[in-house]
């Protein structure tokens, strides 16, 4: 490849990049609110299934409360991402 074509391909390959990155921009200008609202949603979700652990001690029923919120919570966080994970 001649010095002219080098130059020709890298300025065909930053212009679309910079198309990649434009297209990008766009999305999170369009879905910003929509993914914040859909992050908001997990750590909520989250949180409620971690205090079912609480509501089982208050409710007059014994466990070791730090295991089973430790198992809750990692049941959680591989639940929320396996859900993100079907709706990309």
């Amino acid at each position: 490849m001649t010095g002219g074509g080098a130059l020709q391909a890298a300025r065909l390959q930053s212009i679309a990049l910079l198309g990649i990155v434009e297209r990008n921009a766009y999305l999170v200008k369009r879905y910003g609110w929509w993914e914040l609202a859909f992050f908001v949603w997990t750590i909520a979700n989250t949180l409620t299934v971690v205090f079912i652990a609480d509501g089982v001690q208050a409710g007059g029923g014994t466990l070791d409360v730090e295991r089973q919120t430790t198992i809750l919570l990692i049941g959680a966080v591989i639940w929320s991402y396996l859900g993100s994970c079907s709706r990309s």
